[in-house]
């Protein structure tokens, strides 16, 4: 290997040093009392709590010693003549620790002394640690929110660090930086040096040889880099104006990492730099980049299990608290199928008993589980980060942090196998004394001590403590590595220096960048095998409800750059709620199956729908499809750890993919209340009858529609509730233990529409049974379509107010990502298409005036063979109006009297415009009072 050999001038914390930190650390943990409750019963292993035994630190050094000894005589991970000489001297020191008076403080320190020099010779002869060197990374420290800390944005972290080299580590180590004098050989900075810049993240080949890591070049944006420690090559692999993180190479050589490249803004924005990170992969040389993932939220820390998976972290908070979920998420190394294992649906799954109206919605709840804790996130960790598949095992170590606090918190160990009980079935405290950041501040000081875990046996890690990089135990036997003693760096991503196994490469079965025009490429697919699968948390599936639809959704990602009162209220009266499409429906058969052609490149989720088209079960999470891939589910929200039931072919697999089709005519796509619900509905058929009879309410606006107490519609309590701060520190979290909206699951059977005090009124008061029977069921779809998407006003969010305003006035708006408005809903067209599609039937098209100043348009489909029709462009006065995926549009920003001209023409699904299609209308509004007003 070639690198600098250059030593690292900092002071290092010496041996001596770093035992006596421990001394009053441990004697600071002594005076708090034997460890108990959650600590306890949670703790990996009870020798690493503080026992009632336990007098000063050395009987705990002593006790975990013994601990460590008799783990040796079991395991055989050491020598039989060193083992048999370690016998012999604890034999001599541990009745000592028993017998010298805590009183005698100078005796206790030097025994606290001798076993902790005992220990570290024991640990450090281990039969795992059969290497001599550690490659490690120097990153800025400090305890910003994650993407800060990702990205060196706050202020203190500066810049220099890198990776260094740490030899003979067991013995006596030697620190030196493998970049030292070395300048790029290959990419846009070629020629210059990285050392003076910023660093974040490292990732070690396979083979032992290849550093993958990111750093600033000249401007602040993080790209990838790959040295190669035999040859000596820099190579920039990654450029342009995007972050590019969390390197990681996969077994087939690709690096998979997290890019702000697919666009967004970070959800629950504080500073400019908080853009969305989703995966993205590479080729190893930095070409045919992809994104992976269209999540809406960041994905953090990719890393590969043993199988070849990726395990990462994901930030899931969709119509939830943003502080639910951060969690394990596992997906194919092409980002096929992610799916959750740990902690996406923490207690309490729903907060909805039998009884409760939608006046009581928002109301806090009253329950409490444990100790006086508040339900949901306070039952178990925020964060998990940095997770790592330990060897010859199943489960994997994470690092437990706080969604404001930083890469550092306690190390745990998850057990994935075991089912999830939403608290912490699945998780063991490997650091117990260190509790887990903001989750349990409120039970007292959380100190930011551990992260960045490497496991070397599920009882043996590699993690940086504070500063520094220390050996540790599961016992709580901790020894020092190397400690720059404070300072600027902190050490982190430790990674033994040599080859390591490969995982098994698993077969790539998306069709993206270089692999998109390959012969096999079919159009993506979404199958269910049957919708009525259930885990039953919190309850079943409704016995009496048929399930006739699937409605397909797109979550839009997050596009303003501020975040504060007056725009976290822009989307609705959600507080934080997420923009979003309505794509359309597709059927469910008889069985319960479902098969329909996937929109690819979006986040999607779904929800079962009854013939009437109300939602009956919504998901709370996202997931996505990639170009040509067949995602196909058991059920919703089916078990992952019951064995799959015995399902006959299903009927929906004996046909072709059912196509999307649109819900309602006109208004959906894009979506927005102004549009969908409240000209076509509550303006025209609601607002004057309230009029006429005095009764109701006499403002239809979305202010006055949308409040809680008549629909259900927000994710979380709005800034403006009184209560909202008059909480203790530890129930103020938004929505968690708030009827209706605080679980991390919907209730099945009540849920948008089912559970709204509108549809409730429309369904029970008497005056409104003649409405009912009368009203068009196109009308009704669209009331339940909004009801069910959580009662946006807009369909998504932008920094310039016109976008805002322009929704405000019922106008087509299309967001700026994840959209093509030639095919909304981004089903593939795979083939050869050199037609254009017809004209639309102008004998078919009819305009319409309405007397509250809005323009109707209807007409017959147009054809094409080939390739379908994807939408059509409607143009006014010989500009382009918008583009709608059906065959009806209703124009409101016009002025009565006006002439306008309308063409409209057909967009088939490869982009090719059809011959226009000419109208003419007058508008004339027969009712001036009523004219929509200016906004």
């Amino acid at each position: 290997m070639v690198f600098g050999s250059c030593p690292v001038s900092w002071a290092q914390k010496s041996t001596a040093q770093a035992w006596d930190d421990e001394w009053h650390e441990i004697t600071g943990q002594i005076q708090l009392g034997p460890s108990g409750g959650r600590d306890a019963a949670q703790a990996l292993d009870a020798q690493a709590l503080i026992l009632p035994d336990d007098r000063d630190p050395a009987d705990v050094v002593a006790r975990r010693l013994g601990a460590l000894l008799e783990y040796y005589r079991k395991t055989g991970l050491l020598p039989a003549t060193k083992l048999d000489e370690f016998i012999s001297l604890y034999a001599s020191l541990a009745p000592q620790v028993k017998s010298v008076p805590v009183s005698d403080a100078g005796s206790r320190i030097r025994l606290f002394n001798s076993a902790c020099s005992m220990r570290r010779t024991m640990m450090f002869a281990n039969r795992n640690l059969d290497f001599d060197n550690l490659v490690c990374m120097l990153e800025q420290p400090g305890e910003s929110r994650i993407v800060e800390q990702n990205t060196a944005a706050f202020p203190g972290h500066v810049a220099g660090g890198g990776p260094i080299i740490i030899t003979g580590f067991k013995t006596s180590p030697s620190i030196s930086k493998p970049l030292e004098n070395v300048a790029v050989t290959s990419g846009p900075f070629q020629g210059n040096s990285i050392n003076d810049r910023k660093f974040s993240g490292l990732d070690l080949s396979f083979n032992g040889r290849q550093l993958h890591f990111a750093a600033t070049t000249n401007t602040d944006c993080f790209h990838l880099f790959k040295f190669d420690m035999t040859s000596g090559r820099l190579a920039q692999l990654t450029d342009g104006m995007h972050d590019d993180m969390d390197p990681c190479q996969l077994p087939s050589g690709r690096i998979v990492f997290s890019s702000t490249r697919r666009g967004g803004i970070g959800r629950c924005l504080l500073t400019p730099q908080s853009l969305t990170y989703t995966l993205h992969s590479m080729d190893e040389d930095g070409s045919d980049i992809i994104p992976i993932s269209y999540h809406e939220t960041n994905d953090w820390h990719p890393s590969v299990n043993h199988q070849g998976m990726l395990v990462y972290c994901r930030w899931d908070y969709f119509d939830r608290s943003w502080a639910t979920a951060h969690h394990l998420f596992l997906c194919f190394p092409d980002g096929r199928d992610p799916r959750n294992w740990h902690g996406n649906y923490p207690l309490p799954y729903e907060v909805m008993p039998d009884g409760i109206t939608p006046d009581q919605y928002g109301q806090l709840t009253g329950a409490v589980i444990e100790e006086g804790q508040t339900q949901g996130r306070f039952l178990k960790e925020d964060v998990d980060m940095d997770l790592r598949a330990i060897p010859n095992s199943q489960n994997y170590t994470a690092t437990a942090v706080g969604h404001h606090q930083g890469f550092s918190g306690s190390l745990i160990m998850l057990d994935i196998n075991t089912p999830d009980d939403g608290m912490m079935s699945q998780v063991k405290r490997i650091t117990p004394l260190y509790h887990f950041p903001e989750s349990e501040d409120w039970r007292g000081p959380t100190p930011k001590a551990y992260g960045t875990c490497w496991p070397l046996s599920e009882d043996l890690y590699l993690c940086n403590y504070y500063w520094g990089l220390y050996l540790l135990d599961r016992f709580g036997n901790r020894e020092l590595i190397y400690d720059p003693g404070g300072g600027p760096h902190r050490v982190r991503d430790p990674f033994p220096l040599r080859s390591r196994t490969t995982p098994p490469v698993i077969d790539t079965h998306t069709f993206q960048g270089r692999r998109a025009s390959l012969a096999e490429h079919k159009p993506a697919t979404l199958g269910v095998l049957d919708c009525r699968i259930t885990d039953s948390i919190p309850r079943p599936l409704p016995a009496d409800v048929k399930i006739k639809w699937l409605r397909i959704i797109q979550i839009i990602p997050q596009l303003l750059t501020r975040i504060d009162t007056a725009t976290t209220q822009y989307m609705g009266f959600a507080d934080e709620s997420t923009g979003r499409l309505p794509l359309g429906i597709v059927p469910v058969e008889e069985d319960g199956s479902v098969y329909c052609e996937a929109p690819v490149g979006k986040a999607l989720y779904f929800q079962l729908l009854d013939e009437n088209g109300m939602a009956i079960h919504s998901m709370r999470s996202v997931t996505y499809v990639h170009p040509g891939e067949n995602l196909t589910c058991v059920g919703c929200h089916e078990s992952k750890w019951k064995a799959t039931p015995s399902v006959a072919r299903p009927l929906a697999f004996k046909r072709p993919p059912s196509k999307i089709m649109p819900e309602v005519p006109g208004g959906a796509v894009p979506f927005n209340f102004h549009r969908l619900v409240e000209w076509p509905l509550f303006q025209t058929q609601c607002l004057p009858c309230h009029q006429q009879r005095k009764k109701g309410l006499q403002d239809m606006s979305y202010a006055a529609v949308a409040k809680f107490n008549l629909a259900f519609g927000y994710t979380g309590t709005p800034f403006n509730f009184p209560d909202r701060q008059a909480q203790a520190p530890h129930t103020r979290d938004q929505s968690l233990d708030r009827y209706q909206v605080g679980g991390s699951r919907t209730t099945p059977g009540r849920t948008g529409a089912r559970a709204s005090g509108i549809w409730l009124a429309l369904s029970t008061l008497p005056a409104h049974k003649e409405l009912m029977a009368n009203l068009p069921k196109d009308d009704l779809r669209r009331l339940t379509l909004w009801l069910d998407m959580n009662s946006n006003e807009l369909c998504w969010e932008s920094d310039d107010l016109g976008v805002i305003n322009a929704q405000r006035k019922g106008e087509v708006s299309w967001p700026g990502i994840d959209v093509t408005p030639w095919n909304p809903t981004g089903t593939e067209y795979l083939g050869s298409d050199d037609a254009a599609p017809s004209a639309v039937p102008a004998a078919h098209m009819t305009v319409r005036s309405f007397p509250v100043s809005h323009n109707e348009l209807r007409w017959n489909p147009a054809t094409d063979a080939e390739s379908g029709i994807g939408c059509y462009r409607i143009y006014r006065n010989n500009e382009l109006l918008c583009m709608v995926p059906d065959t009806q549009y209703l124009d409101r920003a016009i002025v009565a009297g006006t002439t306008y001209s309308y063409e409209i023409s057909a967009v088939d699904r490869t982009g090719k415009e059809g011959a226009k299609t000419p109208a003419v209308l007058t508008a004339v509004a027969r009712n001036p009072a009523s004219v929509e007003p200016e906004r």
